[in-house]
């Protein structure tokens, strides 16, 4: 949502930019020599626009690609693996572009973990490990903090069913699931001292 926001914003400024655009000013732009140091120098006003027009097809396709989570969601629970699995990938693909409610939405796998389908639970548990755990032992830690906060109790039952396989198969380590443990036990610690100041 911030990412659309910034590009709503940019466009917005770069469209009330060309219109504000005299002809004494294009010869100077156009030389490709920026004067002055701290503004970006975009080009003539011609490569601007395209720029622009560029920014708007790729927020248009943001919004598109962001109004079909709900489908995508839906598809999570297709009887057919195949539907699953690449579901499952162009829901990571979202997450890492950051688009709008993706986030959410490939939390909704969580649960496929119990399938008794073994490629839908290896999709799921390969999609945790890339989308979640990182090299950093504090960054997996607040990713998990993040999906623990945010989850329904049937997500937390998967989230523990997958966090306890990948420990015994050595994919997280037991430093990550300490810290996992003492980050989520702060969070905890500060809603319930919010709490209390009510």
């Amino acid at each position: 949502m911030r990412r659309v926001k910034q590009m709503e914003r940019f466009i917005r400024l770069k469209s009330e930019q060309q219109d504000s655009v005299t002809d004494s000013r294009l010869p100077s732009v156009e030389d490709g020599v920026n004067k002055d140091s701290s503004t970006l120098d975009f080009g003539n006003l011609e490569q601007t626009r395209d720029l622009v027009a560029s920014l708007e097809t790729c927020l248009r396709f943001s919004k598109c690609i962001s109004s079909t989570m709900p489908t995508l969601v839906q598809l999570l629970s297709s009887s057919s693996a195949t539907d699953v699995e690449n579901t499952i990938l162009l829901l990571m693909r979202c997450r890492q572009f950051q688009i709008d409610d993706s986030e959410a939405s490939l939390r909704k796998m969580l649960p496929l973990v119990f399938s008794q389908d073994k490629s839908i639970h290896a999709a799921v548990e390969d999609a945790f490990i890339t989308s979640y755990l990182m090299r950093n032992p504090t960054g997996t830690a607040a990713n998990l903090s993040s999906i623990a906060m945010e989850s329904s109790i049937g997500d937390l039952v998967a989230l523990e069913f997958i966090v306890g396989s990948l420990v015994s198969k050595g994919d997280i380590s037991t430093s990550k699931v300490c810290l996992f443990d003492c980050h989520n036990f702060r969070c905890c610690f500060h809603q319930y001292d919010s709490l209390t100041l009510l």
